[in-house]
C-alpha cells in the first residue's frame, strides 16, 4: 500500500526536500516577525501608559509652573512701574506737565528724530498688544506702563536704528528762544520716557473709555 508512497518520494525528494525547507523557512520568519509585532505592540502600550501619566500628573504641574510665572512676571513689572514712578528726574524740557503730561515741541523733535515715532506707527499692533497684556485698568496705568513696553521691545532687531541714532548722537542737537545752542543728552531712559509717551496716547486713542473725564 505504500508503495506507490515511497516511490513517489524517491523519485521526487529533491524538490520535496526544497519545498519543506522554504516552508520551514517561512515559519520561521513568521514566528520571528510575529515576536516582534508583539514586542514593539508592548512598547507602543508602554509609550502611551507614560503619555497618560504625563497628561494627568505633570501637564497639570507645567499649567501651574506657567500661571506662577506670569504672576511673577507681573509682580515684577508692577515693582518696576512702582519705582519709575517715584523718579522725579524727568527732563522738563522734554515733557510738560499738562493734564495729562504730554511731550514739548523739543521732545516731539526727539521723538521724530531718533526713529521712534515711526517705530511705534510701524509696530504699533504689537507695542498695542504688549500694553494689553499688562492687564490696564486706568490711563494712569497705561503712562506708566508704556515706557517700560518700550524699553522691553527694544531687544527687538527693530529697534536698532534708534540704538544706533542715540550711539552716533549722544548729545541732541537744539536752539532755544534766544537762539542760543542748546544740548539734550540722549540715553535709553530719555527715549523710553518719550516714546512711552506717544505709545500711552496711541494706547488710550484705542481705549478711550480709559480716559478720565
Amino acid at each position: 500500500m505504500f508503495d506507490p508512497i515511497l516511490k513517489y518520494l524517491s523519485d521526487h525528494w529533491p524538490k520535496l526536500t526544497a519545498m519543506f525547507c522554504v516552508v520551514l523557512v517561512c515559519v520561521l520568519i513568521a514566528i520571528y516577525m510575529t515576536k516582534k509585532i508583539l514586542h514593539w505592540m508592548g512598547r507602543v502600550e508602554e509609550a502611551e501608559k507614560k503619555c497618560d501619566t504625563i497628561d494627568s500628573h505633570i501637564v497639570p504641574k507645567l499649567a501651574t509652573i506657567s500661571t506662577t510665572l506670569n504672576s511673577l512676571s507681573t509682580n515684577i513689572n508692577s515693582l518696576v512701574v512702582y519705582l519709575k514712578s517715584k523718579d522725579g528726574g524727568m527732563d522738563t524740557s522734554l515733557f510738560v506737565s499738562r493734564s495729562p503730561v504730554q511731550l514739548t515741541q523739543l521732545g516731539e523733535d526727539i521723538l521724530k528724530d531718533t526713529g521712534g515715532k515711526d517705530f511705534v506707527d510701524n509696530n504699533l499692533s504689537m507695542l498695542l498688544n504688549e500694553m494689553q497684556y499688562q492687564n490696564i485698568k486706568t490711563a494712569l496705568d497705561a503712562q506708566n506702563f508704556a515706557p517700560l513696553v518700550v524699553s522691553n521691545i527694544s531687544t527687538n532687531e527693530l529697534f536698532k536704528p534708534i540704538k544706533d541714532y542715540i550711539f552716533k548722537n549722544p548729545q541732541y542737537k537744539t536752539k532755544n528762544t534766544n537762539g542760543d545752542d542748546v544740548f539734550i543728552t540722549l540715553d535709553m531712559n530719555v527715549i523710553t520716557n518719550v516714546m512711552g509717551i506717544y505709545l500711552r496716547n496711541k494706547y488710550l486713542e484705542v481705549n478711550p473709555d480709559l480716559a478720565p473725564e
